[in-house]
């Protein structure tokens, strides 16, 4: 990638903090200085999400980006917000600037010379028609649920609820393992999380196969995960370990 003169991406994010499309957007504004003056650091990693929760977002020493995720839905915002802008009013910037997905980082580019010089319009989203529920999208739902209870009886402070939720999860995947045939199950990210009361959209799912992060293959006595879904193949390799050790449990 071409590299870009520090005074040059400066002046590209003055542009966009002063557009329509950040008017009145102050934190939006902040993340996108902060992320670009860290990007003019060549030496510098990306950034962590702790560390952006910690000095931009002023979190406690005992934040947990896993249980509070709203550095991360502050990113799909900001992402959103620059896809919008070079969609209009920034159709013809000779810079463009991206942010990558599921990283803390600025990256910038310069526009081809064959891009056209007018604005253009966004286009309103269309959304398909409604469509019955198929096997795979119920045994996903099902799969998306049993994975919420086990989170949860992982953080239950209660003994006894934790307990209670424990025993659902492991009837949930036995039933699952009891059929005679193999039976593929997939994770996705939810549309929305409930934190600490609250409830959050996540900004770039839009559908099941966009969120969609890990699948299983599951028999009697195995759980095998296929991690060619997911980049970050650990998330996947532990969660086949975690559900293998309900349906298949060393003796």
């Amino acid at each position: 990638m071409e590299k870009v003169a520090p005074e040059h991406v400066r002046e590209q994010i003055d542009r966009l903090t002063t557009s329509q499309a950040f008017r009145n957007r102050l934190t939006l504004q902040r993340l996108l200085r902060f992320l670009g003056e860290h990007s003019l650091d060549s030496a510098a990693p990306d950034l962590k999400e702790y560390t952006v929760g910690m000095e931009l977002f002023g979190k406690p020493e005992s934040y947990d980006p896993q249980a509070d995720p709203s550095a991360r839905v502050q990113l799909g915002k900001l992402r959103q917000k620059l896809d919008e802008y070079y969609r209009t009013e920034g159709a013809s910037d000779p810079l463009i600037l991206e942010i990558p997905q599921r990283r803390f980082a600025l990256h910038t580019s310069r526009r081809a010379a064959d891009v056209p010089e007018t604005p253009i319009a966004a286009e309103p989203v269309r959304r398909g028609p409604a469509t019955s529920l198929t096997l795979p999208v119920l045994l996903a739902i099902l799969a998306a649920i049993g994975w919420t209870l086990f989170l949860t009886r992982n953080l239950s402070p209660s003994r006894s609820a934790s307990s209670h939720q424990g025993d659902v999860v492991s009837r949930f995947w036995h039933a699952v393992a009891a059929g005679t045939k193999p039976t593929t199950v997939c994770l996705a990210t939810p549309l929305f999380l409930g934190v600490a009361g609250n409830r959050y959209r996540s900004p770039r799912i839009e559908t099941f196969e966009q969120g969609l992060w890990c699948k299983f293959r599951v028999e009697p006595n195995s759980v095998t995960a296929d991690v060619s879904i997911e980049p970050d193949s650990d998330h996947a390799a532990n969660a086949a370990r975690q559900i293998s050790g309900i349906v298949a449990p060393a003796p």
